[in-house]
């Protein structure tokens, strides 16, 4: 069984981790990851949960990009 860390849950709590649906969502993503990355050090929990957002963001970019060239080719 796997040990769970409070830090963690309480990340997850504050910011539960959803795929990026809209702007809004990335904005939103966007300005955690920005208040971790302010910060001096962090935690093992805190990196681990900054790197599960920063694939977060780059799915939803990717598909964006996608998106724009499908639409793109059928103009």
């Amino acid at each position: 069984m796997l040990a769970t860390n409070d830090n963690y849950l309480e990340l997850l709590k504050t910011f539960p981790l959803r795929p990026i649906a809209s702007e809004a969502q990335l904005e939103a993503t966007q300005k955690v990851v920005d208040a971790l990355l302010d910060k001096a050090k962090l935690s093992q929990d805190k990196r681990d949960y900054l790197n599960v957002l920063g694939t977060l963001i780059y799915e939803y970019e990717n598909t964006q990009e996608t998106l724009e060239d499908i639409m793109e080719s059928n103009s």
